[in-house]
């Protein structure tokens, strides 16, 4: 059998372009996307071997769908320029290698592959493999014969789509099916609205269930539905929403369905891929520099260009055979992937399959990789054994940079592209190189000390997870649904119509067009029209009822899409949450949270309440929760030396009411709570370089009494800003700020005539020796608490789940309880940084809600 390849080359060179560090030409132009993609290009030759080839572009100019639905695609961001100087450049590649592309006015890539695949879908004995970015053409999947070959993370990571891989990726839907599919849920990233309120799980269900978006349509507006055994199928406020939102499903279907009838003249011979000629290519890849590739190229005859990615041949031994050398140090580079653990060892290779019999044998070893978290909950042992983790590494050295995958990780250590190596032995020159950078910057503390202690004790946290009650949660997610729909119909009765309105267009005329509200001072969406987001709404929340409903409706849809609906789904068999926590994903330290973000569980509100009574601790267990009280400004006391902050903390006063004291010169006792609000938030605003604009904003005061306050404000506390100069001053001499504990951030722009980015670089320089200090003062808490458990014996008893900001979360047997929440509030007060005490506040009970 024959193999054609399509190619989606906008969503491939996007791909790349976020995946690969920004490589530049000598002339200074961007040339990263560029790269990725010839090399994938080759990859693709080498792998999937194709008879034929072509290439698909979109075109700047609008679509049909753009024609139809101004909105289309309206909330993406704008192309970088960078990006799009490079589109030009892979074309100039593709017409020297010969082969063949399609671009179509009015048309997008996908309808152009769509259109190729329909006229040679017929031929015999053809496999037609589509290369792309995104999983837009899986709805032409068709079987094995044509299937979707996409990238899972980077674009190393590989999955190719026929029909049953498409079928359990979406419980069971066809690929044909998927339009409908998107008709009900929508698409967010091409700002497909779809029917609102209907989420993945029920859009899944309802094409199941009657097969088509038509054949649901036709069913429910049956004149004898209601009675008939399909209205068991849908709930009644599904059926609601079906009917008030059918105009937006069957547009959204439109947009969602690719056209496979572009007037396309081409035959199946024409795209017949021949050698590519080095001689043709080889003058691009000269003028772009791109070495690594050059010099394979240079070396292999013309048959062998597709094997230019190829990873050189590694004879390995069994994993089981590995025999180390306990008479001398051991450094072991480390890759794991599909359960397989990777091993270089004193030059020879090893792999073999993961257990936990292999953490004794590495035991004492220095372990050297790359996302080692993973390796550790793969083998599920959580000592602190002396890692080496080259991801987190790059991040404490380049703290603004962001994902730090393998080629971005050797382009910041070499600035040249991944050579043609394998991974270990990547790892171990970057290791090699990276160990000395962090002597240099005098990083070992914070690397060794605390952040690759803490790889281990997170990877244990998430491996834990947390539990959730899931029929609570089924139960307020239709509680919530009923108070969405109640002001859903409050809104209406006011407009005296229905209308969509998550449908930012349709709100936008309802309210200037229909009800005439003011326009004054409101923003405008890129398209010109009134934004109605809900900083804009904020601003006129006062002047119609209607207002305060719509935002408490978007609220309501928020809490619903984000956590009602999405918790129980991720949920394990046991019911628990496993969340991935980020080392390397904040320039301060701050550890962030995702799938799902329980750093961002609300707190506030009786809704907030709900949600987070349905965190439960295990049967026979109760949760502990210990909360920093006021870390930052405690910090910022102790760095500064300020006499009166200082004196506050040692006497256990209360800060905000000390600082609306002296900013309002009145005794304390004559301190009001609006008083203290405004000084609660200018304490922590000057700690984050808080301007007169923002305070006046925050506080809801004039600017000019926001600029009075923050003059009274270092007028009484004169130590913060003779510290703040210093620091400043400082960074702008070395180029960068340290905090006690030795993490340092880079801060060039302090000297950048750019006055927006100096702004920007002077509140980092401001913030970062607090925040970063605070982060390392937790981080190291969790790791006296991780050693103290395990010293103890205790870890079938206490287990640290969650860190939230400045509060740590345990799961603690109820008879363990009052034995050792004394103890982790010692560990956690213990201070070797400041000179004023850290407060703890104890809390615990059944459920998140109960710690107040």
């Amino acid at each position: 059998m024959k193999n054609l390849v399509l190619i989606d080359s906008h969503a491939l060179i996007h791909r790349c372009y976020h995946a690969l560090p920004n490589l530049t030409t000598p002339k200074n132009e961007p040339i990263g996307a560029v790269y990725g993609t010839i090399r994938i290009l080759f990859k693709i030759i080498k792998e999937l071997k194709p008879d034929y080839l072509a290439a698909c572009f979109d075109l700047a100019e609008p679509t049909f769908r753009h024609k139809e639905y101004k909105e289309y695609k309206a909330t993406r961001p704008k192309t970088d320029e960078s990006l799009i100087s490079q589109f030009d450049k892979v074309k100039q590649f593709f017409d020297a290698a010969k082969i063949k592309r399609f671009e179509s006015k009015g048309y997008e890539a996908d309808d152009l592959i769509g259109t190729l695949v329909k006229k040679f879908s017929a031929e015999k004995d053809l496999k037609i493999i589509i290369l792309t970015g995104d999983l837009d053409t899986l709805q032409l999947v068709q079987d094995d014969k044509i299937v979707v070959y996409t990238m899972k993370k980077g674009f190393q990571d590989t999955i190719i789509y026929n029909e049953t891989l498409v079928k359990e990726r979406f419980e069971g839907l066809l690929p044909k099916q998927l339009v409908d599919f998107k008709a009900l849920k929508g698409d967010p990233s091409d700002n497909i609205l779809g029917v609102q309120g209907i989420g993945e799980k029920t859009a899944i269900e309802l094409i199941k269930n009657f097969g088509s978006l038509e054949n649901l349509y036709q069913t429910i507006e049956a004149p004898d539905f209601e009675k008939s055994e399909k209205a068991k199928l849908i709930k009644m406020k599904v059926l609601n929403l079906l009917k008030e939102q059918k105009e937006s499903a069957f547009f959204s279907k439109y947009l969602a369905t690719l056209d496979c009838n572009v007037p396309l003249e081409i035959s199946l011979e024409e795209l017949k891929l021949s050698d590519i000629s080095k001689n043709d290519i080889l003058p691009l890849l000269k003028e772009w520099r791109f070495e690594s590739l050059i010099n394979q190229l240079e070396n292999r005859k013309e048959a062998e260009v597709a094997a230019i990615n190829a990873e050189p041949k590694i004879e390995w031994l069994n994993l089981k055979d590995l025999v180390l050398d306990l008479n001398k140090k051991r450094e072991i580079y480390l890759f794991s992937e599909n359960e397989e653990i990777k091993i270089l060892y004193e030059n020879q290779y090893y792999r073999g399959s993961i257990n936990k019999d292999f953490s004794q044998k590495i035991k004492n070893s220095q372990i050297i990789g790359f996302e080692l978290k993973n390796f550790i909950k793969e083998i599920g042992v959580f000592n602190l054994i002396p890692y080496y983790d080259i991801q987190i590494a790059q991040w404490l050295i380049n703290s603004e940079v962001k994902n730090f995958d393998l080629p971005k990780i050797w382009h910041l250590t070499f600035k040249k592209p991944l050579p043609n190596l394998p991974t270990l032995e990547i790892i171990k020159k970057i290791y090699q190189f990276q160990k000395e950078k962090i002597k240099e910057l005098g990083l070992e503390n914070v690397f060794y000390q605390i952040e690759m202690p803490l790889t281990s004790v997170l990877a244990e946290m998430e491996y834990f997870g947390i539990k959730i009650d899931k029929n609570y949660f089924k139960n307020i997610t239709e509680e919530i649904n009923q108070e969405i729909a109640d002001i859903s119909k409050k809104i209406f009765e006011i407009t005296g119509k229905e209308f969509n309105l998550n449908s930012p267009k349709q709100l936008s005329d309802i309210l200037f067009n229909q009800l005439k509200l003011n326009k004054k001072n409101l923003g405008k969406t890129p398209g010109g029209v009134l934004s109605t987001r809900e900083n804009e709404l904020i601003k006129i929340q006062d002047l119609h009822p209607i207002i305060p409903l719509i935002l408490k409706h978007r609220e309501l849809m928020k809490l619903k899409t984000t956590y009602l609906e999405p918790l129980p789904l991720l949920a394990d068999k046991n019911s628990r949450i496993h969340t991935t926590y980020n080392q390397t994903g904040t320039a301060t330290g701050r550890l962030s949270s995702e799938n799902p973000n329980l750093q961002n569980i609300p707190s506030e509100g009786d809704w907030a309440k709900k949600i987070r009574k349905g965190f439960i601790a295990e049967d026979g267990y109760q949760f502990l929760g210990l909360d920093y009280s006021q870390i930052e400004l405690r910090i910022a006391a102790s760095l500064s030396q300020d006499p009166k902050m200082i004196q506050v903390f040692l006497e256990n006063g209360d800060i905000h009411l000390l600082t609306a004291a002296e900013i309002n010169n009145v005794s304390i006792n004559e301190v009001t709570p609006e008083m203290r609000r405004q000084a609660k938030t200018l304490n922590f605003g000057v700690l984050y370089g808080m301007g007169a604009k923002a305070f006046s904003e925050t506080a809801s005061i004039s600017k000019e009494e926001a600029k009075k306050f923050i003059e009274e404000y270092y007028h009484d506390f004169y130590k913060i800003r003779e510290w703040q100069t210093k620091i400043l001053n400082e960074a702008q001499q070395t180029g960068y700020v340290k905090t006690l504990s030795g993490r340092i951030r880079w801060v060039y722009d302090l000297i950048s005539g750019n006055q927006k980015y100096k702004s920007l670089a002077e509140r980092a320089a401001i913030n970062f020796p607090i925040q970063g200090l605070a982060a390392d003062i937790i981080k190291k808490t969790m790791i006296k608490i991780h050693n103290f458990i395990q010293k103890e014996g205790l870890e079938n008893d206490i287990r640290l789940l969650l860190q939230i900001h400045d509060e740590l979360i345990f799961e603690v047997k109820k008879d363990k309880l009052e034995l050792t929440k004394e103890k982790i509030k010692k560990l956690m007060e213990e201070n070797e940084f400041l000179t004023v005490p850290l407060k703890t506040k104890i809390s615990f009970g059944d459920n998140l809600a109960d710690l107040k």
